[in-house]
């Protein structure tokens, strides 16, 4: 059995933010001390859950201050985020961790965060469903992404390179191939 860590960042009155997350590091700090496996850190925006908008921020400062532990965000929504800059972003942290990233993806659910972002509800499943296959694809070369894809196609860059030579980390070769098993 594996026991890790999950941060809901719910209400936390009236604490300052910086200490919030400084007391959530050393807790983390602490957490690997005592052997836990992983972290987990949820995305939302705007409600009481929402002091972390973007997990992959933590994440990387997560990766600095730990050694083993997994680091997991619970979930990335997809429907928020341009799929190649999350796969930029994924990428980077699974490196600064030495490949200890586990990239949770899910499609959202409360309405009020769809309403605040602008973003349809109702088309959450297929922009999920082509930004995730826009990230397995991205995981590997660019010019893979480069075809038409019905939501993201306005804002995909068009320099026909792959991601290593566009400025981005390659994710960790663990990472790729739990990638490439996602359906």
């Amino acid at each position: 059995m594996k026991f890790g860590l999950f941060y809901l960042f719910s209400e936390f009155g009236d604490m300052p933010r910086d200490r919030i997350f400084r007391e959530v590091l050393e807790e983390i700090d602490y957490g690997e001390a005592l052997g836990f496996d992983s972290v987990w850190l949820p995305e939302h925006h705007f409600s009481v859950y929402g002091t972390l908008g973007n997990p992959m921020t933590l994440a990387a400062a997560i990766a600095q201050r730990t050694k083993r532990m997994r680091i997991g965000a619970a979930v990335m929504v997809l429907p928020f985020q341009h799929p190649l800059r999350l796969a930029q972003d994924a990428a980077l942290v699974d490196a600064l961790s030495g490949g200890r990233l586990l990239l949770g993806v899910g499609r959202g659910y409360q309405v009020p965060e769809f309403d605040v972002l602008d973003v349809p509800q109702g088309q959450s499943r297929a922009m999920f469903l082509e930004s995730l296959e826009i990230i397995k694809k991205a995981f590997t070369s660019i010019s893979a992404v480069e075809q038409t894809f019905e939501i993201y196609t306005e804002s995909l860059p068009k320099h026909g390179h792959d991601l290593s030579r566009a400025g981005a980390v390659r994710a960790s070769g663990r990472s790729r191939q739990r990638l490439s098993q996602l359906t």
